[in-house]
């Protein structure tokens, strides 16, 4: 069953967003303030107010992605990972910096993945946050959904209706009107539609590559160039193009290759383009 935030269903992982973590999760033990702080930054984040002990500075409010607009209210799953932290004192009272990740999970099942970096004083039981900066971090890969629609339901329902003016109603439309298993195996134009689950920064690259070779690379092999769209709802991004065929056919297969070039939270030098993610329309 979900949880609430405000029932602290963030839990302590290391998060893949941050492979170069996995080694030390066995002997990291992080101390009680730091994960208190991490999750009340996570709760502040996302719409809460939990942690009445941990108080952000006003002039925080501008430096936390997402907090002033309500951005990640609905996203109420999630998993926190501090990564980095030193306190400079002893005793009861003493100032801190701490920094790592936190990734959320909204009901639709899309993620956001968040860099914090945080300044505090502990004084007994009170934390008085000084500084803190959240931003929208790269994953480290995408989960990618995939629905055939057929061209005339799209057409006269879908673009009628407006129902691709949000992300929510474009997503919903393309589950509910989606090409299933057992449905009529017709040969017609399809619109074939494929949404990012997880949220990008702005100078992350995706790319989309259709082709009737399985491994295709480069965009200038990709049959759908002329015609595909590459969309993007608040950094959920997606790809769009028309084709006539029969799904399960092997006379029609095709593929999709998917290629993703990280951008925020991730080094340049290792900004790699890589295959997150291949479409089959034989399976």
């Amino acid at each position: 069953m979900r949880k609430p935030l405000a029932f602290l269903a963030f839990c302590l992982a290391i998060l893949s967003t941050c492979p170069a973590l996995a080694d030390d999760r066995a002997e990291t033990r992080w101390p009680q303030d730091a994960m208190h702080v991490t999750m009340a930054v996570a709760d502040r984040i996302t719409g809460g107010n939990s942690f009445k002990n941990i108080h952000f500075a006003p002039e925080t409010l501008g430096t936390m992605e997402g907090l002033q607009n309500g951005f990640y209210t609905s996203f109420d799953q999630g998993v926190v990972a501090p990564a980095f932290y030193q306190n400079h004192g002893t005793g009861s009272e003493y100032d801190a910096d701490l920094a790592g990740y936190i990734n959320l999970q909204d009901g639709y099942g899309r993620f956001a993945g968040l860099q914090y970096l945080t300044r505090y004083h502990v004084a007994g039981e009170e934390i008085s946050v000084r500084e803190c900066a959240v931003s929208l971090a790269s994953p480290p890969t995408l989960p990618i959904e995939v629905y055939l629609v057929p061209a005339a339901v799209f057409e006269e329902q879908c673009m009628a209706s407006g129902a691709d003016k949000d992300w929510a109603g474009f997503y919903g439309f393309a589950r509910e009107h989606g090409f299933m298993p057992g449905d009529p195996e017709e040969k017609q134009l399809y619109y074939v539609i494929s949404f990012v689950m997880s949220r990008l920064p702005d100078d992350a690259q995706f790319e989309a590559i259709v082709s009737e070779e399985k491994n295709t690379r480069f965009a200038k092999d990709n049959l759908a160039a002329s015609t595909q769209e590459i969309f993007s709802y608040q950094g959920w991004r997606g790809h769009i193009f028309a084709l006539k065929f029969k799904p399960g056919s092997m006379r029609d297969r095709f593929y999709i290759n998917y290629y993703y070039t990280p951008g925020a939270g991730i080094p340049e030098a290792d900004r790699e383009r890589i295959l997150v993610a291949r479409y089959d329309s034989n399976k």
